[in-house]
């Protein structure tokens, strides 16, 4: 089994900060030749939350992209139907995990039991909740939108570099 190395996450971080700002949406639209089911879910998550929080999602989702470029090589393209198959077994987890007797053990078995561990590291550690005057429910909310869409994103590509 492949796992995402750190090493693999800094270079995407570094490639990704390092495009000027002026050829961002060339890179966007490279990306989304490349993967298109991608980007096309983690564009239609990004517009239910606001603005800024859907830069940050598009932002990871291509971090993401470049981590398992950089580990893989070229990335087989993920299909509707990987990505659905991927969201329905995150929100079976995230329901288990809600209706658990000490939700702390069902999030540490849910960080315990993840395919890409130092991806999910990455992304809990590096996601920082701003708040503007939203209420705890409003943040909440939207950091657990790009929060759950990331999973998916990166449970998707790993279904595609570690078939089962």
């Amino acid at each position: 089994m492949k796992i995402i190395s750190e090493s693999s996450i800094e270079k995407a971080i570094e490639k990704i900060e390092s495009i000027p700002e002026d050829s961002i949406q060339e890179y966007i639209d490279k990306v989304a030749k490349l993967q298109p089911t991608i980007l096309a879910y983690a564009m239609a998550t990004g517009e239910d939350i606001k603005q800024e929080l859907a830069e940050d999602l598009l932002y990871y989702t291509l971090i993401i992209f470049e981590a398992f470029s950089t580990e893989v090589g070229t990335l087989p393209e993920v299909p509707e139907n990987i990505i659905n198959a991927s969201q329905t077994n995150y929100l079976e987890k995230f329901e288990q995990l809600e209706n658990a007797d000490d939700p702390d053990t069902g999030l540490l078995d849910l960080f315990n039991n993840s395919s890409q561990p130092t991806l999910l590291h990455f992304l809990v550690s590096d996601l920082i909740i701003d708040e503007n005057n939203e209420t705890e429910e409003e943040i909440a909310s939207e950091d657990g939108a790009i929060f759950s869409a990331l999973q998916v994103i990166v449970e998707s590509f790993n279904s595609m570099i570690n078939k089962e």
